[in-house]
């Protein structure tokens, strides 16, 4: 639910495992192909729901912990990421 973390994630290859991307999420080019699921700090918990990911991945530092909760609450498995540095 993060633009650093989609790319990360297509970095590590798994492109036909993303379900679905915010709509700031404009790199690489192939994210543009994936569905939207709204903004960063608002994303429609109804489309996220729609696309029946296996894991949903939330960042601590920006997303909403209400929306983490409720995509938890409504049976999906959510991690959330809350990096502090390179280390």
């Amino acid at each position: 639910m993060a633009p650093s973390i989609m790319e990360i994630l297509f970095a590590l290859g798994l492109n036909e495992e993303i379900v679905g991307v915010t709509s700031f999420c404009d790199y690489p080019e192939t994210a543009a192909t994936k569905p939207k699921i709204g903004g960063f700090v608002n994303p429609s918990i109804e489309k996220i729901v729609s696309l029946k990911p296996d894991l949903v991945i939330a960042i601590g530092e920006g997303n909403r912990g209400e929306t983490i909760y409720r995509l938890g609450n409504l049976g999906l498995s959510v991690y959330c990421v809350n990096p502090k540095g390179f280390d």
